[in-house]
């Protein structure tokens, strides 16, 4: 439960990208919003159209969105994954309220595909990941050329996956922070804002500071400046 508390740009940021943009995401939107008022007349909806069915879909759909949201507001525990996931709850919403409307199918076939192709133009393929540590690590592994170079970072089990699999045996964090430190990779732990001025690097010639979640743990940066003014 170590993340930032989200603003309101952030998760509409978040819901826009996940919809592939903001024009998608208000197209769906709109148009879900544009059935559920022609379903409330009789004589545009099937006769086996349930109001409960929608309600349950409102609720683990777009509820579910900005309850992750709002319970941020008092805990920190908004994740992007959170919402991706309800948004299984948002596609059957929009699946039942379209398949509920009594229009011929050519009707129907002809809107989805409108749709559909506006939804490939504003597909975004291949993402872009945030933390690349399958390129990162070995990149900074292969600049070790010597034994003075040393790599500083924050997550001590993920950092090993890609450096050393074999760390991971170790049972605890002191074993793999003396393991990690004879391979010339220092682990930091976060609630530790005084390493650059606690610890002698002076041994070593280059220094790479990596960080994951220094938004949250050093939000003021405070680590950078100290490194900046001990070090070149």
């Amino acid at each position: 439960m170590w993340l930032a508390k989200p603003t309101y740009v952030e998760f509409k940021n978040c819901v826009y990208e996940f919809f592939n943009s903001k024009a998608l995401y208000q197209t769906h939107i709109y148009s879900a919003i544009v059935f559920g008022l022609l379903l409330m007349l009789k004589r545009f909806r099937e006769e086996e159209f349930s109001w409960k069915m929608v309600l349950f879909a409102l609720a683990v759909g777009p509820g579910l969105m900005y309850f992750n949201y709002f319970a941020a507001g008092f805990t920190p525990i908004f994740l992007k994954r959170y919402i991706l996931y309800s948004f299984l709850g948002f596609i059957f919403l929009y699946s039942y309220l379209y398949s509920m409307l009594k229009f011929p199918f050519l009707i129907k076939l002809g809107l989805f595909l409108v749709l559909s192709g506006f939804s490939f133009s504003k597909l975004t393929y291949p993402r872009e990941a945030f933390y690349e540590y399958n390129k990162a690590v070995p990149f900074l592994k292969n600049l070790q050329k010597n034994n003075n170079t040393l790599i500083v970072n924050d997550l001590q089990d993920l950092f090993a996956y890609y450096y050393d699999r074999s760390l991971l045996k170790l049972k605890n964090f002191e074993e793999k922070y003396n393991a990690m430190i004879s391979k010339g990779v220092f682990e930091f732990k976060p609630d530790n804002l005084t390493w650059p001025v606690d610890q002698d690097f002076s041994n070593y010639k280059d220094i790479y500071y990596t960080r994951t979640f220094c938004g949250y743990y050093d939000p003021e940066d405070k680590i950078s400046t100290m490194l900046k003014q001990k070090y070149f």
